[in-house]
């Protein structure tokens, strides 16, 4: 479990793109590298690139949903690659169980309660009877189950601040990607994707010019840059044996290098420089910081 205790995570700016970060409880590095921004402060979308040490997307899990709730969960090894924050999930693990995913491959589970309108009306968008899901009864996100007929047509997810997450179905039958967000303003952000390469091919927003905010660009299904319609700028992507190696905005940069799947440095283009150390297990024990040489041990 991810604590939120103030000294849980060690975390530093690196350069104007970066921010860089260790949970102290797991041992699990990231690094989030700022990319562009819709600049709409609900719900705060900000395009960004995120590594995640601690790898979930092989997580094992079992879901019991006769008792309500989930077992049996083991973390597989650590993270190579890297994913767009906005490139969240939901998996339908039965009837009454769901996974939402999100960039990281951080997992939440949601399980199925039956209640009237009148009682969850913050999840509800039409009137009656529905099927809805929560991680509590208490907590403030839900997600909506939007049939059409008898078939599942999307799932929606209110975060209890106003704002909806519509997710559709994806290539697989048991999976739906994030297609829209919905701000407590009323403004929408459309994500767009190549189903059959499953990955992102455009953001489209209405501030944006003709509509449209950023293009990404591919090689074999690597991202090799994204255009940023609104800034007029594009942002380059490198590799090395391929994992990310360097993310180049013009005039500044951000490299990173690493020890198998581990990252071992993050370095701006002003010579600001992370390092990591790890144990056995593949878990962060020291960081050392190239300005004043700060060391933070684990």
């Amino acid at each position: 479990m991810k604590y939120n205790y103030s000294d849980a995570v060690f975390c530093r700016r690196a350069g104007a793109y970066g921010t860089a970060s260790v949970d102290l409880f797991s041992g699990a590095p990231a690094f989030s590298a700022v990319l562009a921004s819709t600049n709409y402060k609900t719900p705060g979308v900000v395009l960004a690139y995120n590594f995640v040490g601690e790898c979930c997307e092989k997580l094992n899990y079992s879901a019991d949903s006769s008792r309500g709730f989930f077992t049996a969960f083991s973390f597989g090894s650590y993270a190579k690659g890297w994913k767009l924050n906005i490139q969240q999930s939901l998996r339908v693990i039965d009837k009454n169980s769901l996974l939402l995913v999100d960039a990281a491959g951080h997992m939440s589970p949601f399980s199925r309660i039956y209640v009237k309108k009148r009682y969850t009306d913050k999840f509800y968008p039409d009137s009656g009877y529905g099927h809805t899901f929560v991680k509590s009864p208490f907590d403030e996100t839900g997600i909506y189950e939007e049939m059409s007929g008898s078939a599942v047509a999307r799932y929606i997810l209110f975060d209890g601040k106003g704002s909806e997450f519509f997710f559709e179905k994806a290539s697989t039958d048991d999976e739906f990607v994030l297609t829209c967000i919905k701000t407590a303003e009323n403004k929408r952000i459309f994500i767009d994707y190549d189903t059959a390469a499953n990955h992102i091919v455009s953001i489209r927003t209405s501030s944006a010019p003709g509509g449209l905010a950023y293009s990404f660009n591919y090689t074999k299904n690597v991202l090799d840059s994204i255009s940023d319609h609104i800034a007029n700028r594009t942002v380059y992507f490198t590799y090395s044996g391929g994992t990310l190696s360097e993310i180049a905005y013009g005039g500044d940069s951000l490299r990173f290098t690493y020890d198998s799947s581990l990252m071992k440095s993050a370095v701006t283009s002003a010579a600001y420089k992370l390092d990591y150390t790890y144990d056995s297990s593949g878990r962060v024990v020291c960081v050392t910081e190239s300005a004043g040489y700060t060391k933070i041990a684990h």
